[in-house]
């Protein structure tokens, strides 16, 4: 049974806890107006009618729909991000009681769905964009009105950002994680920077760092549409190179992706990655040499024909990882060696120096952003392994 179908089958269960949903987050939170509830029955026959009509042409229909309304009544960003991501928390626990018994079907139905929704709040983010611009350029609007327009535009890519980043971060038996993204110093600028934390079947963990070339809404539903392709592929079980391949022939020519994609394995304590043009992973061994990751490739996108290459190397015990993007060494009127080199220098004085990866997140961005936003988008995730005796207590 289809996606569509299954939704279809629980219309009326996934519509009413929709639209409690919706009452019970009112009382003292901003929503959307009243005038739009009835938009939900419609919005949702919308993304499950067509069986044979493709996922994508549907929730561009729907968000097209939806949006032209919410943008004609003055809807807020804010607003508009609740209505679509509250869907979400319908639609998951009706499909959670469905197949409660037959837990593989259920993986592959929530992953689905997942991906699905993920997709049609993308999607509702840009086509309300473009029409709120529509009404506003109809309206003649003042400066003022187009400053607010941005402004408006920047609350709906943080909302997407918010919910697309990893809202707790795993524990796991001898790996710390830690991890931050933090916005440009530029309140007009907001790029499409991601990172990612997956717990793989057999002791492994995965671990995503990305970055989409360019600004603005496109930029971040691009990052959203990589993201969301991304853990599918990986929550599969498929080898970096194998996941990048995949990723790869969902991309839009006229866009471009750097990403890099490890997996740690817990018990062997062995990482293996694929490398698309990101900066190269910083490996910091437990006697506080720093060894950039080799075998980058050239990033996802655009017309070349490319198969990615899986890399292997050892994560020691007392050992660290460092993802990150360019954000957090790139600084106007300093050279980029400087920069890598004030990183490496960071990393090698300090690696075995702190208690915990949150520790070692925090002094990294100090000394390199010495407290300052920074001149573009940044993602920092830093892994440490226990040192070797705590590893063995783990493992006994």
């Amino acid at each position: 049974m289809q996606l569509r179908e299954i939704m279809s089958h629980h219309r009326q269960a996934i519509l009413d806890r929709w639209v409690a949903l919706q009452q019970e987050a009112r009382p003292g939170q901003v929503l959307w107006p009243r005038e739009l509830d009835a938009q939900s029955a419609a919005f949702l026959d919308v993304l499950i009618a067509s069986p044979t009509e493709s996922l994508t042409e549907t929730v561009r229909r729907a968000a097209g729909a939806l949006s032209k309304e919410q943008a004609t009544a003055g809807m807020s960003p804010t607003e508009t991000a609740t209505f679509v991501l509250s869907l979400k928390q319908a639609v998951l626990p009706a499909l959670e009681a469905t197949f409660a018994q037959d837990p593989p079907t259920l993986v592959n139905v929530l992953r689905d769905a997942n991906l699905y929704l993920d997709q049609v709040a993308i999607a509702t983010f840009v086509a309300y964009v473009a029409a709120r611009e529509e009404v506003i350029r109809q309206q003649a609007v003042t400066m003022a009105e187009q400053t607010r327009l941005l402004a408006m535009e920047r609350v709906v890519i943080e909302t997407l950002q918010r919910h697309l980043l990893p809202a707790q971060l795993p524990e796991l038996p001898g790996l710390q994680i830690a991890a931050k993204y933090l916005p440009a110093e530029d309140s007009g600028e907001v790029g499409g920077d991601w990172y990612d934390v997956l717990t793989l079947p057999e002791a492994r963990v995965g671990l995503v760092m990305g970055d989409v070339a360019g600004k603005g809404i496109l930029a971040a539903a691009v990052m959203g549409q990589v993201r969301s392709a991304l853990r599918a592929y990986a929550t599969e079980g498929h080898p970096p190179a194998a996941v990048m391949d995949r990723v790869q022939r969902l991309m839009e020519p006229n866009v471009m992706v750097t990403a890099v994609y490890v997996t740690v394995d817990l018990d062997r304590w062995t990482l293996n990655y694929a490398n698309a043009g990101h900066l190269p992973p910083l490996l910091v061994r437990p006697d506080r040499t720093v060894q950039p990751l080799p075998g980058g490739q050239i990033p996802l996108g655009g017309r070349l024909t490319r198969a990615y290459q899986t890399e292997a190397a050892g994560l020691a015990p007392g050992g660290t990882l460092v993802l990150y993007t360019d954000g957090l060494v790139e600084v106007r009127g300093k050279s980029l060696d400087d920069r890598l080199n004030l990183l490496h220098e960071t990393l090698a004085a300090t690696a075995d120096g702190w208690a915990s990866a949150d520790a070692l997140l925090a002094h990294i961005l100090e000394t390199l952003l010495e407290g300052r936003a920074p001149r573009d988008d940044a993602a920092l995730l830093v892994a440490r392994v226990s040192p070797p005796e705590v590893v063995q207590r783990v493992q006994a």
